[in-house]
C-alpha cells in the first residue's frame, strides 16, 4: 500500500513537528481540522502557527520512502475557521 507522508510546520519554532501517515491528503486535513477544533491541542490555540504540509509517499510492500519538495495543504487557521 502507499501511503502519503505528512508533517506539521511550527511557525514559531521554524520547524517541522514529526511527520505521520495518511491514506491521502483528503484524510490527513480532515484529522488535521479535528485536532485543529480540540480546545485542549496547541493548534486550536495557536492556529496562525500550524500549516500541514505533504512530504512525500512511503510504499509499505516493499519499505520504501520518496520524498518530495514540502507541499503545504491547509493552515490550522483555515480548519478552525470552518468549525466556527
Amino acid at each position: 500500500m502507499k501511503l502519503e507522508i505528512f508533517a506539521v510546520f511550527d511557525n514559531k519554532a521554524a520547524a517541522f513537528l514529526p511527520p505521520f501517515f495518511m491514506a491521502n491528503g483528503a484524510v490527513a486535513c480532515r484529522s488535521f481540522q479535528e485536532v485543529c477544533n480540540d480546545p485542549n491541542s496547541q493548534f486550536y490555540k495557536h492556529p496562525e502557527d500550524y500549516t500541514l504540509y505533504s512530504i512525500g509517499f512511503f510504499h509499505d510492500d516493499v519499505a520504501e520512502f520518496k520524498p518530495h519538495k514540502a507541499n503545504p495543504l491547509v493552515t490550522a487557521a483555515a480548519l478552525k475557521e470552518v468549525q466556527q
